[in-house]
């Protein structure tokens, strides 16, 4: 192991001193000038070591990682972000030995492929002398897997991906990565995240920088890094795409700049904001970025996605603002559920999508739970998946497992083209009629213009015991498409329509959800303790997905003077695998919709029956 001080105040990142090397040097000189040598020329370091080669500009940012406690980056798609921060995480620890770097992310997986990205750079067959300086002593990566930590021990530091809950409180460590920051509330942050940057790890280590430190206070050519070097070297580095100006990262983003232009504490912080115009040419894919900005430059969402640009509203019918402050707060009830409560109710909606396609439309799903005292929803859980992510027989499965789980009490689906087909084939399938469930559909048209007399004809025929509890809707019906999106903005504005908190920010209920084997019956191939946090992260991002759906939606008058609700022209027109699309919107839409008919049934008092015989004359 190459050792020396990167700290010291020697180090000015200029190669003028390496020039003036003349004669032999000792083998401790050689060493401690090579290692001054590639701490000074990252983007040497990185070729020599991983026999890569990265841009002028991926060189500044690791130096600035390198240089600076508090880091935020901005970047549209492309920029290889993650990639950069993984080549970061295997450099650091070479030259600050011992380090504990902490991932983290709302969504578990983020941080997982993170992990997975340093070990390929370090099991690489090009990167010999990367290895080299892991392998020296126990020949081998230390990596660890459990329920929700994956650790790998590297030079004699670690490695540590967790979710991005309560756990980084009790976690120890030296830096930490935070993956899609935008995501973090900003309790979250000043709760968790702040703490985890001021706790001591190493008591020993902070009586010798305390002592240090009061010695250089007593020398007369005290520099500014000689304190550097007393001070906590702890960092965070957020990650993260734009977002609207109304949500914290936005706020952090402000903050953080001010503090960088500072005098004094310029060096703690540092902020990069790169849209696609400022990435290389080879790095970016110019026919992805071509297809997302066919509907223009000047979109809200291309200019949050490619461009770095804070929206500062949504361009769509529902209000992103709204969707916001009505999402129960971070640690609060209701959160996502994986389970229902038994004395709570719940309304189910499906838009049916039965391709193969891995481009096409989600299969999706949405449980609502109802709070009849002020008539209103909340979303609790979903599911969406395309044609490669699960078969007939996993939705039917899935379908199951929601009926199992929360006390549906009922459910409503797209018309389908003439008959709900997928409750068809639920009933006809092995695996309802061996569990001999079989679901039926109440009478009566809640768009009929008698819309009174069409709930006492449901109410009649309703039957939660017998499964009579499902209600096709018939999106063919224009009028209805307009009402509902109409009944659907208005709850949300009126704070109607709530969205679950994350199960991940709330301990007691993740810690319970992991501890609970729930089958993951759509991922049977997949080791169980893995699955469950990736179902876990799953519901935390789709109710985050279901919001940004719904800030997408924009109406349309047609020729025929019809009103139209979709996704902005441009976004329709891609076919590629990560399109945008609207089905967990149109669930929303028709859940809406039948707890306000559920509601209406169940307040709807029955008018009294007179049985009399009145005699006429003949």
């Amino acid at each position: 192991m190459i050792t020396f001080d990167p700290t010291s105040s020697n180090n000015v990142y200029s190669n003028e001193k390496f020039k003036q090397l003349d004669g032999f040097l000792s083998i401790e000189d050689a060493r401690v000038s090579l290692a001054e040598f590639l701490f000074n020329n990252l983007g040497l370091t990185v070729e020599l070591l991983f026999n890569l080669k990265i841009f002028p500009f991926q060189e500044i940012i690791l130096r600035s990682w390198f240089d600076h406690n508090f880091c935020l980056n901005v970047w549209g798609r492309g920029g290889s972000k993650t990639w950069l921060c993984a080549v970061f995480c295997c450099l650091y620890p070479i030259f600050y030995p011992r380090t504990r770097i902490v991932l983290a992310s709302n969504a578990f997986r983020s941080t997982r492929r993170l992990i997975q990205q340093i070990e390929r750079f370090i099991n690489a067959k090009e990167a010999d002398l990367l290895r080299q300086c892991y392998y020296e002593k126990k020949g081998k990566l230390e990596f660890v897997r459990r329920a929700d930590e994956m650790t790998l021990d590297i030079n004699e530091g670690q490695i540590i991906a967790i979710p991005l809950n309560e756990k980084v409180r009790g976690t120890r460590g030296d830096i930490l990565v935070v993956d899609e920051f935008l995501m973090v509330p900003e309790d979250i942050y000043k709760s968790v995240l702040m703490p985890f940057l001021t706790a001591r790890n190493d008591i020993q280590e902070q009586l010798e920088l305390e002592e240090l430190k009061e010695n250089l206070m007593i020398t007369d050519d005290l520099s500014e890094e000689d304190l550097a070097l007393a001070k906590s070297t702890k960092k965070i580095i957020g990650l993260t795409s734009a977002s609207y100006d109304f949500e914290f990262v936005y706020r952090l983003y402000l903050n953080w700049i001010e503090k960088a232009t500072k005098q004094g504490i310029s060096r703690s912080y540092f902020v990069s904001r790169i849209g696609y115009q400022a990435l290389p040419e080879k790095l970016i894919d110019k026919e992805i970025v071509e297809e997302a900005k066919s509907g223009g430059e000047n979109t809200a969402s291309f200019q949050r996605e490619y461009m770095a640009i804070f929206s500062s509203s949504s361009d769509g019918y529902f209000n992103i603002r709204k969707l916001h402050e009505f999402t129960v707060k971070e640690g609060d009830l209701p959160c996502v559920q994986l389970k229902g409560s038994p004395d709570a109710k719940y309304v189910l909606a499906i838009d049916p999508s039965l391709s193969d396609s891995g481009s096409s439309d989600f299969f999706a799903m949405g449980v609502y739970l109802l709070n009849p005292d002020h008539r209103s929803i909340t979303q609790v859980h979903t599911y969406a998946r395309t044609g490669t992510g699960a078969d007939l027989n996993g939705h039917i499965r899935y379908l199951y497992y929601l009926l199992s789980s929360f006390n549906i009490v009922m459910i409503i689906g797209d018309f389908g083209g003439g008959n709900f087909n997928f409750i068809t084939a639920c009933n006809e399938s092995n695996y309802f009629v061996e569990r001999n469930i079989k679901l039926s559909f109440v009478d009566g048209d809640f768009d009929s213009e008698d819309y009174l007399e069409q709930l006492r004809v449901a109410r009649s025929s309703y039957n939660l015991s017998g499964k009579r509890i499902c209600y096709t809707q018939k999106f063919q019906h224009i009028e209805w498409i307009r009402k509902s999106n109409e009944h659907l903005k208005t709850q949300i504005e009126m704070g109607k329509v709530y969205f679950a908190s994350k199960l991940t920010g709330h301990e007691e209920r993740f810690k319970r959800a992991i501890e609970t084997e729930i089958p993951i019956i759509f991922q049977d191939k997949i080791d169980f303790e893995k699955g469950i946090l990736d179902f876990i992260a799953d519901q935390d991002d789709l109710i985050e997905q279901t919001k940004r759906q719904l800030a997408l939606i924009e109406p349309k008058v047609t020729s025929g003077g019809t009103m139209q609700f979709d996704l902005p022209q441009h976004l329709r027109r891609s076919k590629s695998i990560g399109r945008a699309r609207k089905d967990n919107y149109s669930c929303i839409l028709m859940g809406s919709w039948i707890a306000k008919t559920y509601f209406d049934m169940s307040t709807q008092i029955d008018e009294p029956v007179y049985n009399s015989f009145e005699p006429i004359l003949i």
